[in-house]
């Protein structure tokens, strides 16, 4: 008796720790946020404030080191977080589009089979974009490919208001 409530107890427990198949329902997914920081060409590094968090950014002249910047930036590195269950998924994709005024900046796609985290139900997606500091910029992720069903929130918008002048 005891090696059968030892045995039920080892598969109830399992049962409660085994990642879960990510196509069987309850499992949604949602493009959860988006963070940029700037990049600095001249040293490698990016600016740990997040141009995204809500708060006002000094963004005029980036190109040349202007206001918050402090050097020069013409790109930004722009991170997707998302969320879902046990985020190994063999369907759909995340589609993020970056675009100023004049043009596209950044239009990629990123298959979601490649990322997972075990630990948590949260990965987060790297995009480098090249071109910005001058004009606002638009940054649309989108998660593509994969059932309504199983999309909570499939697409998040934000904006950078880069600016430049004399």
């Amino acid at each position: 008796m005891k090696k059968l409530i030892g045995f039920m107890g080892f598969m109830l427990l399992f049962g409660m720790i085994a990642p879960g198949d990510p196509n069987q329902e309850g499992g949604n997914y949602s493009v959860a946020g988006i963070h940029a920081h700037l990049y600095y060409h001249a040293t490698g590094k990016t600016n740990p404030s997040d141009l995204l968090d809500g708060r006002s950014h000094d963004l005029w002249n980036t190109i040349i080191g202007a206001g918050e910047a402090r050097e020069p930036s013409a790109a930004i590195m722009v991170l997707v977080d998302l969320t879902g269950r046990w985020i190994a998924v063999r369907e759909g994709r995340l589609r993020l589009t970056v675009t100023d005024r004049n043009k596209t900046l950044l239009d990629q796609t990123l298959e979601l089979g490649l990322w997972f985290n075990e630990r948590s139900q949260v990965v987060t997606l790297p995009f480098f974009i090249c071109g910005t500091g001058c004009e606002e910029i638009e940054i649309t992720a989108k998660l593509e490919g994969l059932p309504a069903s199983k999309v909570e929130t499939g697409t998040l918008t934000k904006t950078i208001p880069f600016e430049c002048g004399e």
